[in-house]
């Protein structure tokens, strides 16, 4: 069985009720992180890629792909959050790299502002 569907056919299920908890629970946690500190700059992902033959990895019994999207999935969970990629090169395996930068809750303005700072000071492709 391929790796990615043995590991989500194992994933434990919880009440939606739970879930709306955890999700108030990070939105809480990550507005906290981000009072002051405003904007945040993360990499878009944890590895700039994959080569096509490459096995199907896992950590702590996460697919790969799971792993590749960490540095997102706060912010897509915390949708409130406006997160602005933007492209910052070409990794060694030809693949573009990218970074995010991410405002408080609502605030797209200061995103906007620090991704035109980049784009004008040439960061990008």
């Amino acid at each position: 069985m391929d790796e990615i569907v043995r590991v989500n056919l194992a994933a434990t299920r919880m009440p939606l009720h739970e879930t709306f908890a955890r999700k108030t629970r990070i939105r809480e946690e990550l507005g906290r992180l981000l009072a002051g500190a405003t904007p945040l700059i993360t990499p878009v992902t944890t590895k700039d890629a994959f080569p096509a033959e490459a096995p199907q990895a896992s950590v702590d019994g996460h697919g790969r792909h799971y792993w590749v999207d960490l540095m997102a999935v706060p912010f897509n969970i915390c949708n409130r959050h406006p997160a602005l990629a933007v492209p910052t090169g070409v990794g060694p395996r030809g693949v573009l790299t990218g970074l995010q930068i991410v405002g408080n809750a609502y605030d797209q303005a200061s995103v906007f502002r620090v991704g035109f700072a980049l784009e004008d000071a040439g960061v990008g492709v």
